[in-house]
């Protein structure tokens, strides 16, 4: 998995949050372009990789729409079984961009973001701290704790969480796609193994596994509920499927 090797800033008015990532994640700071990947911290932050960028903007695009409708994500509410209260904990295992997560935190439930790879946990940080700084928002992403950690670490402490959420990259070339930020991910980060494999086996209470809607099953493994989008699916799995 690429990983970025340093954080790189050029305007001074930068400076003390590139120290601040770069003492968070331990990786050296410079004013000099690194060998790639790095992380350019400057008002519209990216990874810079193999002559590619990645950036992670909530405030246009598409997932801009996905904020102000949040109340509409109905398949993902139904997912994670979604109620106004009580509010759930949430483990997201396969972090990202945050897109997922910071839509479970605007919901009201408190999400833990898991993430391994550097990059991505500051590009995320990057794009929360870019929002504006509206009571609505900060109260969102104080619901948010961001972790740099392998995954499979969390496998004996699942059932602390009431849902388990799990998004395994989709391949670029499948019918279902990705939006091209997201090819770009896939691209940067070059193999991505299905932490799911590994999790499903752990004592968990509903773990939500996202698939692309053509996504074969294996019939030895059958979720309890089956939400099903245009280009995606959420398999549910429930240890105790009446509780």
């Amino acid at each position: 998995m690429s990983d970025v090797n340093a954080i790189y800033f050029q305007n001074q008015t930068f400076k003390n949050i590139a120290a601040n990532y770069a003492k968070k994640y331990n990786l050296p700071l410079t004013t000099k372009i690194p060998i790639t990947p790095f992380i350019n911290i400057s008002d519209e932050t990216f990874i810079s990789f193999d002559e590619l960028s990645l950036k992670n903007n909530f405030n246009e695009g598409s997932f801009k729409n996905r904020i102000i409708n949040f109340q509409r994500e109905n398949l993902l509410k139904k997912a994670i079984g979604h109620k106004k209260k009580p509010y759930k904990k949430i483990l997201d295992v396969t972090g990202g961009l945050g897109h997922d997560s910071f839509l479970f935190a605007l919901l009201g439930h408190e999400v833990t973001l898991v993430e391994r790879n550097t990059g991505l946990c500051i590009l995320f940080e990057e794009a929360l701290r870019n929002l504006p700084k509206t009571t609505y928002f900060e109260k969102a992403k104080s619901k948010i704790n961001v972790l740099n950690e392998n995954s499979e670490k969390f496998l004996n402490e699942l059932d602390i969480y009431d849902v388990i959420y799990v998004d395994p990259m989709f391949d670029i070339k499948s019918k279902a796609g990705r939006s091209g930020q997201l090819n770009t991910m896939q691209k940067y980060l070059s193999d991505q193994s299905d932490v799911s494999i590994t999790l499903i086996g752990g004592n968990f209470k509903r773990m939500v596994i996202k698939r692309p809607i053509s996504f074969n099953q294996s019939k030895s493994l059958k979720p309890q509920i089956t939400v099903k989008g245009k280009a995606v699916v959420f398999h549910v799995f429930l240890k105790n499927p009446n509780n």
